[in-house]
């Protein structure tokens, strides 16, 4: 586990980077979709995009979050581009590590932690027909899954084994005291529109986007987001088991609701990958009728059984992606930085090389505005410019005896226009020196490499 801590900490510094913000996230190209992916065969048109190989396919529409991975729904951070079809690079970076179907069959030994929604006083919803408490639902199922569970790979402990009420940051610190390798929490859903039926599965949204729930916000770090990838792997996997063996058991379409994101607070605040089920709709007649059938429920605590081992066997493939990821973003970060430091050696050296001020003003002039463009100051440097135009216009107009003049006392009304120029560029070069270039950031012609003030893949676009 300590390589995966150490990829968990790449990321998580480089989960700025990912996103840039849900406003202006960068994308990449289909090509790079397809080798990404190892894309034999892809079909695009202007109503869905189809990419495939022996193995596995992706279906997109253009404009919509909802996707298929593998005949199973899944929500991504940002809708694919209308025209060219691009993604974010995080959504194909997530995409990435559920896409292929693992060939290990030994799963990795794990400390998962079952939480039973509610209990207590918090009652949970209410089934309609038949009646039944959400909180015992969810208790008998989490019971199952922990008798369902490996003991010889997983090491299975519960928030709660009876009905009593217990907080959410408590039912998150109790993972966090066990050190728990993955965090599941089981819930029954419920609508007021009595019609809404399936089964959906949340993780924690990433960073910089908001969830799937029309209107959400996007969030500021959470210590949920450094666990991005791999609840997004574990929540794929356990949600496409469950969908699959609960239609197998039904032989019927019980509704693929997808995995999606979301801010509850469990995935927010918990300490390791987590994720949060909604088995079913307690709402819906259908739903409800499934819910209450015993076989029905030890169907749905042997598919996230079956989820949580499938992860397991998944997390070389995983760790294997995530270690590419952390050095291609380690590659992109020190060509910026090179970048931005030539962009400053070149700036440095144009005003060193340059005349006194008594002498070249409008030059000197030119080589202080040039340093004096961090990335976000525009606006600053107009004003500076605006108001350097007398002084320039001064200086510009003098004759070479004149200029020379400046550094004597000055005996015309002339002469004491210029000086005072001089005067007010000299402390604006100082000014410069001793306070911009020494804050340097990046100057403006390395905006197109960027965005949000963070640097942009060229390649991938």
């Amino acid at each position: 586990m300590k390589r995966l801590t150490g990829l968990l900490l790449g990321l998580c510094a480089f989960g700025c980077l990912m996103a840039a913000g849900a406003e202006d996230p960068r994308r990449v190209s289909t090509n790079t979709v397809k080798q990404t992916l190892n894309i034999d065969t892809a079909a695009v048109n202007g109503g869905y995009a189809c990419f495939s190989n022996a193995a596995s396919f992706l279906n997109l529409q253009p404009g919509r979050r909802r996707i298929d991975i593998n005949g199973i729904v899944y929500w991504l951070n940002a809708a694919p581009t209308l025209l060219d079809w691009k993604l974010t690079e995080v959504d194909l970076d997530l995409i990435s590590l559920v896409f292929h179907s693992s060939t290990n069959t030994v799963p990795r030994p794990l400390k998962v932690v079952i939480d039973a929604g509610h209990g207590g006083e918090d009652e949970g919803a209410l089934g309609v027909m038949p009646c039944i408490a959400e909180k015992e639902l969810n208790l008998t199922i989490a019971e199952q899954v922990c008798r369902a569970l490996d003991t010889n790979y997983f090491n299975v402990v519960m928030t709660r084994t009876n009905d009593v009420t217990m907080s959410l940051s408590n039912r998150t610190a109790f993972a966090a005291s066990q050190k728990a390798d993955l965090f599941i929490s089981i819930h029954g859903n419920y609508s007021r529109n009595r019609s809404a039926a399936g089964i959906e599965t949340f993780v924690f949204c990433s960073l910089g986007f908001p969830g799937s729930e029309e209107g959400a916000s996007v969030r500021p770090r959470s210590p949920g987001h450094q666990f991005d990838f791999l609840s997004t792997a574990a929540g794929y996997a356990v949600h496409r088991r469950m969908v699959a063996e609960a239609t197998l058991l039904t032989q019927s379409n019980v509704g693929d609701r997808g995995l999606k994101r979301s801010n509850f607070f469990v995935l927010r605040e918990a300490k390791c990958p987590a994720m949060l089920l909604e088995v079913g709709f307690l709402s819906n007649d259908v739903d409800g009728m499934w819910l209450t059938n015993t076989v029905y429920q030890a169907t749905l605590a042997q598919a996230i059984a079956n989820g949580v081992k499938d992860y397991a066997c998944t997390l070389p493939h995983v760790e294997e992606r995530m270690a590419a990821i952390q050095e291609r973003e380690a590659a992109m970060r020190a060509r910026w930085a090179a970048a931005a430091k030539a962009k400053k050696d070149a700036a440095a050296a144009k005003l060193a090389a340059a005349k006194p001020v008594e002498t070249n003003i409008p030059e000197v002039v030119v080589a202080a505005v040039t340093v004096a463009q961090p990335i976000e100051a525009e606006e600053s440097l107009e004003a500076v410019s605006d108001g350097l135009n007398e002084a320039e216009a001064a200086a510009t107009s003098l004759t070479n005896q004149q200029a020379v003049a400046l550094i004597v006392p000055p005996e015309t009304n002339e002469v004491t226009v210029a000086t005072n120029a001089v005067e007010q560029v000299t402390n604006v070069v100082t000014e410069t020196q001793s306070n911009i270039l020494d804050s340097f950031v990046v100057p403006l012609d390395v905006r197109p490499y960027l965005t949000n003030g963070v640097p942009r893949e060229s390649g991938n676009q």
